[in-house]
């Protein structure tokens, strides 16, 4: 009987593969290391996924996600050698078949003689009688050489295809079977290598889940943008609106479309938990992601809970996410339920997410609902780079100088938030110019405010880390002719937290919860307006904010995050909103003492409840894409 490959044994063990990651953590600025980190394809066995039926499997519906160049697919394990097959059901005429193909880089090194052939791939559609209803061939190169159709850069990225179906099938499935061919693939073949197939003794390829894209839908296919930037302040704290209207006009294009939120709060204020409650609905405490004194890849959400990309999955959307940083890696199972997972490494260079990226995947996936979540950094410091690929620029002086001389990155902040308005219009222009604007959501949010001087430093010394302009952010929601939620022009102004705002309209638009059945989640922890730091400013360390209309309570502790309880408090504090933001250069615990006492008894019960949550669903050790 034929056995997976050794690859996927190999990955498939909890022990190597643990053991894998430990000796890469070991050299984190070698250049090899981190090319081999994030080139070589990583076999990670995908539970859950039993829709695909593959036959001929020993485990029917078994998918691997593989990490490929910056992208991470669920794939299809082969169930001969270097034969993929899935069954796709029923299949209408004009719908077209979307998959990808990705060339194992170490098969290269057992064969280096490998990287002057090509790939031959035959790509069929079977019938329910498994007659052979369409059969089409492709040949691409294994590495960079002369060819006539395919320049490929070994381990760069994916190969896209599509197969057009012209007519009914009653039961589809799909094949793909691969070798390789010696010799040169030119237009003009005089005095070209001869042509020669030769058998592989070892997997070369991966192919990816295909994706049906039916063009004959009656109504336009639903598109929902989650747009997540970076470190991006509600700008309401730096202009009036006037001023915004001026510097910013997209944004106060886009708002004006929306659902707009006056008093909108991240629930973190570090991008690891912000990232860790969209993967896991849950608040900062509760799912325990963002300790940074840890290494990479040390621990991961609990698999109990949905992520908001697994959440559309369920709903029948196409599910993409385009994320920067090494953190944000598949590693940490950032990427579950996800179809397809980019991670960049640099949001400074030319191939960090951007909306253009976003723009091209928009107009390959026309015609299937899709859920995108873009994670992309314009404001985070540093801002700048001469890259080529990268946002370039005319630099401001007077921003540089403010920064030399006065320690103040303000200038350079809002000169860089003009540039994310540029591209909040390239989009919402796409979107016009194609006919998707009115059956997309959009939804815009900072994953917390700027980290900058000088108020970082002013609060920092204070032991006030949820100052104002570190967890307040926008939140607009663009409703679609799809949503029940419809355009409302007034714009909301109590005090909400943007994530659980965005949680809710989204259950409400397709009448399913979010969260398990056994979860203990109240109303009123979704209601409340909360603001928490993690494991900062060192592991014991806690802080919490509580924003109402009227006050904000701010505390830190020292905290036991394995009992999930209060040692001490550090400090308190109690501000009170004066001409519509709150005045925190003035303490008003002991002016308003009433107050105070409500709001640690609130503090109190937000503590409690954490840890009921927290002890249920305990973040694992190791990613659970390295426990299979």
């Amino acid at each position: 009987m034929w056995t997976l490959p050794l690859e996927y044994r190999i990955f498939g063990s909890k022990k190597i593969r643990r053991l894998f990651i430990k000796l890469l953590e070991l050299f984190p600025d070698n250049i090899l290391a981190t090319k081999f980190k994030y080139s070589l394809v990583l076999f990670q066995p995908i539970q859950g996924h039993h829709n695909a039926d593959m036959v001929g499997s020993q485990k029917s519906g078994m998918l691997c996600s593989v990490t490929y160049g910056r992208t991470t697919k669920l794939c299809l394990v082969p169930t001969k050698q270097n034969h993929y097959e899935l069954n796709l059901g029923k299949l209408k005429a004009q719908t077209k078949i979307k998959f990808s193909l990705g060339i194992f880089q170490d098969a290269t090194i057992a064969d280096p003689a490998l990287l002057k052939d090509d790939i031959l791939f035959e790509v069929m559609i079977f019938g329910g009688d498994e007659e052979k209803l369409i059969n089409k061939t492709g040949r691409i190169p294994i590495a960079t050489k002369k060819h006539s159709t395919f320049f490929n850069i070994l381990g760069r990225n994916w190969s896209n295809f599509i197969l057009d179906i012209p007519f009914d099938i009653s039961a589809a499935r799909f094949e793909v079977r691969t070798t390789t061919v010696t010799g040169d693939f030119l237009a003009l073949r005089t005095n070209s290598r001869p042509n020669i197939q030769k058998p592989l003794k070892r997997p070369l390829i991966s192919v990816s889940k295909p994706v049906l894209i039916k063009s004959s839908l009656s109504a336009k296919p639903r598109k929902v943008i989650f747009l997540s930037n970076e470190s991006m302040t509600d700008p309401s704290l730096f202009w009036n609106q006037e001023k915004i209207d001026k510097e910013l006009p997209n944004y106060s294009w886009l708002k004006r479309q929306s659902l707009s939120f006056k008093n909108s709060y991240s629930t973190a204020d570090a991008t690891i938990p912000f990232v860790g409650t969209m993967t896991s609905c849950l608040r900062s405490s509760r799912h325990g992601f963002g300790d940074y004194s840890l290494p990479s890849f040390s621990y991961t959400r609990d698999p109990n809970f949905n992520s908001l990309a697994g959440y559309f999955k369920g709903v029948g959307f196409q599910t993409i996410g385009l994320t920067v940083y090494p953190r944000l890696s598949p590693l940490y199972s950032f990427d579950h339920g996800f179809d397809e997972y980019y991670n960049a490494e640099k949001p400074f260079l030319g191939d960090a997410p951007s909306l253009d990226m976003l723009i091209n995947h928009l107009g390959q996936h026309a015609g299937i609902d899709v859920y995108y979540f873009i994670h992309f950094s314009h404001l985070h410091l540093p801002p700048l780079s001469n890259d080529d690929g990268h946002h370039l620029s005319d630099i401001p002086m007077e921003a540089l100088d403010d920064i030399l001389n006065k320690g103040d990155f303000k200038s350079l902040y809002l000169s860089q938030l003009r540039k994310v308005d540029s591209e909040i219009g390239k989009l919402t222009n796409y979107l016009k110019e194609t006919d998707q604007f009115d059956s997309t959501v959009i939804i815009l949010s900072g994953d917390h405010g700027i980290k900058m001087p000088p108020s970082w430093g002013h609060y920092s010394k204070k032991g006030h880390y949820l100052y104002e302009e570190r967890i307040r952010v926008p939140l607009l929601i663009k409703p679609s002719t799809w949503t029940k939620d419809k355009f409302q022009p007034e714009e909301f102004t109590k005090p909400i937290n943007a994530p659980m705002k965005i949680f809710e309209f989204i259950e409400k638009q397709f009448e399913k919860d979010i969260y398990p059945s056994d979860c203990p989640i109240s109303d009123q922890e979704k209601a409340i307006c909360a603001a928490e730091s993690i494991f900062y400013p060192t592991r014991q360390d806690y802080s919490l904010a509580i924003i109402q209309d009227q006050f904000k309570y701010v505390a830190s502790f020292k905290f036991d995050w394995k009992k999930f309880e209060v040692i001490s408090i550090r400090a308190e504090s109690l501000f009170e909103r004066q001409n519509g933001i709150f005045n925190e250069e003035k303490c008003m615990k002991e002016q308003s003492k009433s107050q105070l006492s409500k709001f640690k008894a609130a503090s109190d019960e937000f503590i409690k409840n954490g840890r009921g949550i927290n002890q249920k669903y305990i973040p694992r050790s190791f990613p659970n894409n390295l426990n299979h």
